[in-house]
């Protein structure tokens, strides 16, 4: 066996090999782009080193080698190239497809920062130690309304145990605050901080989002 046939034969084996690990690449989770590209660019030296080689060793016509290089060249064009364009639309579609659960997430982890914003306001109201009775209902009514409505607002959006998480105040410490009014608006600054830390989890991870 020639010098050729040999070049042909690990040609024909290693150029199938290589293609079809690119196409491999392609369907990992997440897909490994840049070792598909480097196998379909090996590939492609593979083919056409040994293309060159053979047709620069062929004793024929120069019209003929050169008819023979062209068919060569075309056909290493289109299947390297379409090779190439196969793995920009598979990572457009992934790079798509990322994008559209990065801005889903950016919506909940918005609202999720209004929320944080709003308990900061609440733990940030004035309540005088005098306050009368009938006040204090109001504002702790308030309080209850927005522990309710930011749940259920969970609850809907993230799932139940994003929702069990937020209301979680199992780890939270029990502490003693001088501006506190009374023991009742104490335990509401001990849950509005309890809440506040929940909802920075919430932000920062998906974990704990609903699949």
């Amino acid at each position: 066996m020639g010098l050729i046939e040999i070049l042909w034969t690990a040609t024909g084996i290693m150029v199938p090999l290589l293609l079809g690990t690119a196409w491999a690449m392609l369907g990992l989770t997440p897909p490994e782009f840049l070792i598909a590209r480097g196998c379909v660019c090996v590939a492609a030296a593979i083919f056409i080193g040994t293309a060159l080689i053979w047709i620069v060793l062929l004793d024929w016509q120069p019209g003929v080698r050169i008819f023979v290089a062209a068919s060569v060249g075309a056909i290493s064009l289109i299947v390297f190239s379409e090779s190439f364009r196969l793995i920009n639309i598979r990572e457009q579609r992934v790079l798509s497809q990322a994008s559209a659960v990065i801005d889903k997430r950016l919506e909940k982890r918005e609202k999720l920062q209004q929320f944080y914003i709003e308990a900061g306001a609440l733990l940030d109201t004035p309540v005088a130690k005098t306050i009368s009775d009938q006040d204090f209902k109001t504002y702790s009514d308030m309080i209850d309304a927005w522990a309710t409505q930011t749940a259920n607002w969970i609850g809907e959006n993230l799932g139940a145990a994003a929702r069990a998480k937020f209301l979680d105040r199992s780890s939270a410490p029990f502490l003693m605050y001088n501006a506190a009014a009374n023991e009742k608006h104490n335990n509401i600054i001990n849950a509005l901080t309890a809440f506040r830390k929940n909802l920075s989890t919430l932000i920062e991870t998906s974990a704990w989002d609903k699949s």
